[in-house]
């Protein structure tokens, strides 16, 4: 995300050069900054029993060549209510911190993560951080299943379950292939909120769309998570979408930072959300 910002920045010192040399025959240089070393830190806590990732590196200039670097060596924990759950790095994943494997969350309650320890300029001086996240419940999903559309050339992910009518609700959809995740960017991650069939049933609505028809084959087992995350989350993933898309008109400005909320100038999201899966099988005549 710091990445796209810069981009965006000396992109158009860029354009200023252009100009500049278009005008004159006199040599300008333009130094660009580089910008302050931030940490970067993402991860969630679920409905779903299972080892719990926190990933935590050190931002990069966009122009480094090198990928973010990894923050070895923190204390990690995330508290709710009275439950404290420990988070270890991988031995083999430097940067990555896993809860135990039999951790879930619970919704209703509101999940804080702290981390502690971090030298970020491996000066010796230690930075702490925290971020807290409201753990919303997800209505059940009865059954979905999946048609393959010729004229899109598109599988077709349909969900059967209600909405809630009496709040405002905020959806996250994963499709999984036979238990391999269809899309783990967070640019391509699909959410949705209820203002249009706020309080109703969906009746087999399209949630998902998987390209290809042959990525989808005869019985392949296709399981839906419908995530029901909070509202803060969703416009994190919103402005995180926008800010690495095309902007148009094509000399717009940059769009706005993308919010975080985590404490002492760290970036990135910790979320906590629910999950209801559901699973179908592909019949040959599908297709």
């Amino acid at each position: 995300m710091v990445k796209n910002i810069q981009y965006f920045v000396k992109f158009s010192l860029g354009i200023l050069v252009v100009i500049a040399w278009q005008s004159c025959t006199e040599k300008i240089d333009i130094k660009l900054e580089h910008t302050s070393v931030r940490c970067l830190i993402y991860g969630e806590i679920t409905t779903d029993t299972t080892a719990h990732k926190v990933r935590i590196t050190r931002s990069a200039d966009y122009f480094s060549n090198k990928p973010a670097e990894p923050v070895s060596g923190a204390t990690l924990n995330v508290t709710g209510g009275t439950s404290t759950f420990h988070l270890t790095e991988s031995l083999t994943e430097p940067g990555n911190y896993y809860t135990n494997s039999d951790v879930y969350g619970i919704s209703g309650k509101t999940y804080t993560l702290n981390v502690s320890n971090v030298d970020l300029l491996g000066d010796g001086n230690m930075k702490s951080y925290t971020a807290s996240s409201e753990l919303k419940p997800v209505s059940k999903t009865d059954s979905i299943d999946a048609e393959y559309n010729s004229r899109w050339n598109m599988w077709e992910i349909k969900a059967w379950t209600k909405d809630p009518k009496e709040t405002e609700d905020y959806y996250m959809f994963k499709v999984y292939i036979n238990g391999v995740l269809n899309a783990d960017s967070l640019t391509n991650l699909v959410i949705a909120e209820d203002k249009l069939f706020n309080g109703n049933y969906t009746n087999g609505i399209t949630v998902y769309m998987v390209e290809g028809n042959d990525t989808i084959k005869a019985d392949d087992i296709i399981t839906l998570d419908i995530c029901g995350i909070n509202q803060d989350y969703f416009k994190f993933i919103t402005e995180a979408q926008t800010m690495v898309n095309p902007q148009n008109p094509m000399f717009s400005g940059p769009p706005a930072n993308t919010r975080t909320n985590l404490n002492n100038e760290a970036i990135g999201y910790f979320t906590a959300y629910s999950i209801a899966s559901s699973s179908c099988r592909i019949k040959p005549s599908r297709k």
